[in-house]
């Protein structure tokens, strides 16, 4: 019985031995492993770092507006002007206006009761525009607004990277209208327009809402 202990206990010998070899070996395995795959797993995790820049959540909108926000504009008879840009948008040149009106003016009720954009503003028809970041490479995306037009005769075009990709005509009251439209078409500049069209008498259609998603 001692001398069991005693070999049961022992640190020298042929079983020392082999277990040094072996776990020599399987050291040896595991750096040949990790040296193996190093290179796919860095370029792994830069294209996951690549892709989570360029995600959006899914149903979160890259853009909205809703014309509600009049703070700092200038205010008059039929709403409020604000020049050269708004929250986020560009007017088509600086000198154009952007010519916000309230729900109900031309009998024209909004549906939540918010603000609307007077597509005609002064001197003559309107096109705001954004950038559009944050979109899924080849990705499909959409806008939707409201529009209405009182006197039948003016409307909406949406461009987007310098392509037509939908025109509206709307009626008298506001209807919903969407267009979808692909990152990176056209010239590739991902710029969301929405050219207001007709006469240039200074009332244009109504857009009230715009979402792009």
């Amino acid at each position: 019985m001692n001398r069991l202990l005693e070999f049961s206990k022992s640190e020298c010998g042929a079983v020392t031995v082999d277990w040094t070899v072996m776990t020599a070996a399987v050291v040896g395995l595991g750096i040949a492993s990790a040296a193996a795959v190093s290179s796919g797993t860095g370029s792994l995790g830069a294209s996951i770092q690549a892709a989570l820049t360029n995600a959006h959540v899914a149903g979160a909108a890259l853009a909205t507006l809703s014309f509600d926000d009049i703070d700092g504009l200038a205010t008059t008879g039929w709403g409020w002007r604000a020049v050269g840009s708004y929250a986020g948008w560009t007017a088509d040149g600086m000198q154009q206006n952007f010519e916000i009106i309230r729900s109900g003016y031309g009998g024209v009720t909004s549906p939540d009761g918010g603000n609307m954009l007077d597509m005609d503003a002064s001197p003559g028809n309107l096109g705001i525009a954004r950038v559009l970041d944050n979109m899924t490479p080849s990705g499909t995306h959409s806008v939707t607004f409201n529009a209405a037009d009182i006197h039948g005769n003016n409307g909406v075009d949406v461009y987007f990277g310098g392509e037509l990709v939908g025109s509206v005509d709307p009626g008298a009251s506001l209807e919903s209208y969407s267009f979808d439209f692909v990152e990176g078409s056209g010239n590739g500049s991902n710029e969301l327009v929405l050219q207001g069209t007709g006469p240039a008498n200074n009332v244009g259609a109504y857009i009230h809402g715009i979402q792009v998603y």
